[in-house]
């Protein structure tokens, strides 16, 4: 794992996942920003170990939303300075037995439906109590060990009649503790750090110590020789077997709510493994009142090493357009690029690539590439218009940052000229129009 981030800080992050499944042109942003597959900067960010935590990390992105950003931030900044638990946390849920499926998982234990009278615990419990009392009757004497033979074969056809429940409930309950092993180490690691403000809930690991004590027991009844007689005196594969009905039943909800924080501290651990790798940059500083602004120093793209990445500086106010001009492979679109992901990095909470970095929080749109399609009879220059199109709609109820890359490439020069002068008068109607 350590070697893993080693080669990481050298731009090799092949070893985790790029999310190829997420990539969607569709998006307002993560396709133009090469945000998902190999090589993306989702990739050189994700450390989740589980499926489930990799879709929340990705939707802390994917939402685009610009609120809360000193919040997000102050959580961040709490895992950047927990390096050693950060990853304890990962090596204990990389213990969780694979293939593992969360959302199954859950649904499995949602849906149960008790097999075993829920009253089956109380009466294997009362039925022990009468066989120690009859031995103890054995032994002074007062009855014959020949009538213990009516408690131990009246026991063995109880346990014959719930024989195949029990199995069903064993596999079942085998199943979960599996399952459970990494959850509850991740969670006792959470537990442990009193100070993170995301731990906000009771201790729970106990409580899944307890239900696997209770498989264990269960599965004690596999033994022949014990099997018969625990089961013959004390009903005890049916009692342990009400207890985990009785456990799954009690605690379905709370297992949700803590998928749910094993989920937010995966996706929140990645964050701040981040943020610790790359000490130089900088966390922005939140402008809450006042027109939008950008104003960033030393602006890079942070895929790229320091002896590739040039660095520029960068302003932009409200209602200002700015228009970038050079040759070809200048680096215009690695630029804009740079602009979109600083976006997207703040609006999450992480650091960004720059030296300083101010911004009051606005949400990111683009239209950077866009593609012909066959299938759905689009050519190139339609796909665009619709992708140009989307951004005015979208505009109309929310303030964007909007970043465009040589839009309607898809036409000769003076369609273009008209085209982009109607798109600016569409996108800035209070502007004096061109």
């Amino acid at each position: 794992m350590c070697a893993d981030e080693i080669r990481a800080l050298d731009g090799d992050y092949s070893e985790f996942s790029g999310a190829d499944a997420l990539i969607n042109p569709q998006h307002v942003f993560s396709y133009d920003m090469d945000f998902f597959g190999k090589k993306s900067f989702f990739q050189s960010i994700n450390r989740t170990s589980l499926s489930e935590s990799e879709k929340y990390l990705a939707d802390l992105f994917l939402e685009n939303s610009a609120g809360n950003i000193s919040e997000k931030q102050n959580e961040v900044k709490q895992f950047q300075n927990k390096p050693e638990f950060c990853l304890n946390y990962r090596v204990a849920l990389k213990s969780i037995d694979e293939p593992f499926n969360q959302e199954d998982f859950l649904a499995g234990i949602r849906n149960y439906t008790r097999l075993i009278p829920e009253k089956a615990a109380l009466i294997s419990l009362i039925y022990g109590v009468v066989s120690v009392l009859l031995f103890l009757l054995v032994f002074i004497n007062l009855i014959t060990w020949q009538m213990l033979l009516i408690p131990f074969f009246a026991g063995l056809a109880i346990t014959g009649l719930y024989l195949k429940n029990t199995g069903k409930i064993q596999l079942k309950s085998g199943k979960i503790s599996g399952s459970l092993d990494g959850i509850s180490d991740a969670l006792e690691k959470i537990e442990n750090e009193s100070d993170l403000k995301i731990n906000q809930t009771e201790k729970k690991s106990g409580s899944i110590r307890q239900f696997k004590a209770i498989i264990s027991a269960l599965d004690q009844g596999n033994n022949i020789f014990f099997a018969l007689f625990a089961n013959g005196f004390f009903l005890w594969t049916l009692r342990h077997a009400c207890r985990a009905e009785n456990w799954i039943l009690k605690n379905s909800h709370e297992l949700e709510d803590l998928c749910l924080l094993i989920n937010k501290t995966d996706a929140l651990v990645s964050m701040g493994n981040y943020a610790f790798t790359h000490p130089h940059f900088a966390f922005p500083a939140v402008v809450q009142n006042g027109q939008f602004q950008i104003e960033a120093t030393g602006l890079g793209h942070p895929l790229l090493g320091s002896k590739k990445c040039v660095k520029n500086d960068f302003q932009i106010r409200e209602n200002n357009f700015l228009i970038i001009t050079g040759a070809n492979m200048a680096g215009k679109s690695t630029f804009l690029r740079s602009a979109g992901i600083s976006i997207i990095m703040a609006n999450a909470g992480l650091p960004v690539c720059a030296e300083h970095f101010i911004y009051k929080p606005v949400k990111l749109i683009s239209s950077m590439r866009s593609s012909d399609s066959l299938v759905n009879d689009e050519s190139y220059f339609f796909a665009e218009l619709k992708r140009l199109k989307m951004i005015v709609d979208t505009i109309e109820t929310d303030s964007y940052f909007i970043i465009l890359d040589e839009i309607l490439k898809g036409t000769n020069s003076k369609d273009k000229e008209d085209g982009s002068r109607k798109f600016y008068n569409a996108l800035s109607p209070q502007s004096p129009q061109v």
